[in-house]
């Protein structure tokens, strides 16, 4: 087996698989491959793949099958570099292929090339069988890729022995649920990160489907050594869908999250645009979930991707993929609450732990409120501690003889409510936002639960209770 890797020398390519191989499996690939596994450095887009003349020799007469998954994934970028990696790279694994022995071609693709607008076309149904429907990419990765695909079944045409396998939404492990190291550049993630933060997810439109990077390499193989499936495109994309907002608000994932209907969401995703502490997450979800182009060109195609033939065909191989289950997505909301566990760092509940910080985070409400909204009424009821994140807010009451008085004005960092933790009790203040702020709100009950569980933050909402009882008696005497 020889693997041409990506590098300035053999040496290296050898060390960048080594180390990814040893971050993925935890493992040293000297210890599973051995003498078996051969690292070359090249790039697949130069002529003889950038290899020595005997080195590229020596593989035409000695290859016999060619897994070819290198592709240039990102999104965005020059299309001289994208052609270069996706297509120009198909074009020379072919001329390589029909060197000296034949040589059968795996090449994995996306079912992503389904996806484009097609003049004249609301809907397309996109299947196995399917290549060139007309569609109109959306950006240069997928463009690049449904030109290799039909650069492919050109020759397929003509005899090579080619197998196509499309990926479809390649997530977590399947059994520790552990994700790429570059999560972030991936669209389900964000997708995810956004419905996390939002504190709010719709029970439409959110079905996505979870095709373990585990068993797409298993449902890979599982076709590629059958040589009664030669020839044949495969949707690597488990048929079995998850629905994100009912899995999210899965207890075992510990997320206070609203399943809101469809029209709803979309309202919410409205009102909060442009608005601090959640208009990154709009902008996000509106590019990941396609919605941008929609608002621009109304007229897009959506495309219905089809597994079933594949789904059937890898069963008889011996394959069946795993039902997704909210467990899954374990990894992904602990990676999703980093960024309000950022932010809950630059409070007084930085003293925290990581893994109470984390707790904390889970259970969050944001809250946005417009300049004059009110935050907490005097004489109301407490029913949730609040933590302002941005903004300025005026704390007052009224006094017995009718006029208002200002306690005390306070910004990012400030709590209040807490005092409602131990026995209920109703409000002795009311809060305003003198401008628009960003709150945390964490429900009595929540509250509780947090501090049975974590005393420490009991400790620390007492002390925050403290100063400001110190800072109002301090002011009495001043007076």
């Amino acid at each position: 087996m020889t693997a041409i890797v990506r590098a300035a020398d053999d040496h290296a390519a050898h060390k960048r698989l080594a180390d990814f191989y040893l971050e993925r499996f935890g493992c040293s690939l000297e210890d599973v491959g051995g003498k078996r596994v051969e690292i070359l450095a090249g790039n697949l887009g130069r002529e003889d793949f950038g290899l020595s003349a005997e080195s590229f020799e020596r593989l035409a007469g000695d290859v016999d099958a060619i897994l070819h998954s290198a592709a240039l994934t990102s999104h965005y970028g020059d299309w001289e570099v994208f052609e270069t990696a996706n297509v120009t790279s198909v074009e020379n694994l072919v001329a390589f292929a029909r060197r000296d022995r034949g040589k059968a071609i795996h090449h994995i693709s996306t079912t992503s090339i389904g996806s484009g607008d097609v003049e004249g076309r609301s809907r397309i149904l996109f299947t196995e069988f399917d290549v060139d429907l007309g569609q109109k990419p959306k950006n240069l990765y997928v463009r690049s890729k449904l030109e290799a695909e039909i650069l492919l079944e050109k020759y397929r045409a003509e005899g090579m022995a080619i197998n196509v396998y499309r990926a479809g939404n390649i997530t977590c492990d399947s059994q520790t649920g552990v994700f790429q190291s570059n999560v972030e550049d991936n669209a389900f993630y964000q997708q995810l990160r956004c419905y996390v933060n939002l504190g709010a997810a719709p029970d439409l439109t959110d079905t996505r489907n979870m095709s373990y990077v585990d068993q797409s390499a298993q449902a890979i193989v599982a076709a590629l050594i059958r040589p009664g499936v030669s020839g044949q495109t495969f949707h690597i994309h488990n048929p079995q869908l998850m629905s994100l907002s009912k899995a999210l608000g899965d207890e075992s994932l510990g997320l206070r999250i609203e399943r809101m209907p469809f029209e709803k969401f979309i309202e919410f995703v409205a009102r909060h645009a442009g608005c601090e502490g959640f208009d990154t997450y709009v902008e996000r979800l509106l590019v990941h979930l396609g919605w941008q182009d929609w608002l621009t060109n109304s007229g897009s195609t959506s495309a219905q991707v089809r597994v079933d033939r594949s789904a059937e065909l890898l069963g008889r191989c011996g394959f069946v993929w795993k039902e997704p289950c909210p467990q899954d997505l374990s990894l992904f909301v602990k990676k999703a609450l980093e960024d309000r566990v950022a932010e809950l760092r630059k409070t007084s509940f930085n003293l925290l732990g990581g893994d109470t910080l984390e707790a904390v985070a889970a259970r969050v409400k944001p809250t946005y409120y417009a300049e004059n909204g009110l935050i907490q009424q005097e004489d109301s009821e407490l029913e949730q501690v609040s933590l302002v994140m941005g903004g300025m807010v005026e704390v007052y009451r009224n006094s017995a003889l009718g006029w208002v008085g200002t306690v005390r004005v306070d910004g990012s960092g400030a709590c209040f409510g807490e005092g409602g933790v131990l026995d209920g009790g109703k409000s002795g203040n009311s809060v305003e936002a003198m401008d628009p702020s960003f709150v945390y709100h964490f429900s009595m009950e929540d509250m509780r639960k947090l501090i049975m569980d974590h005393p420490q933050l009991g400790m620390i909402l007492l002390k925050l209770s403290s100063g400001k009882r110190e800072r109002a008696e301090r002011l009495f005497v001043s007076m």
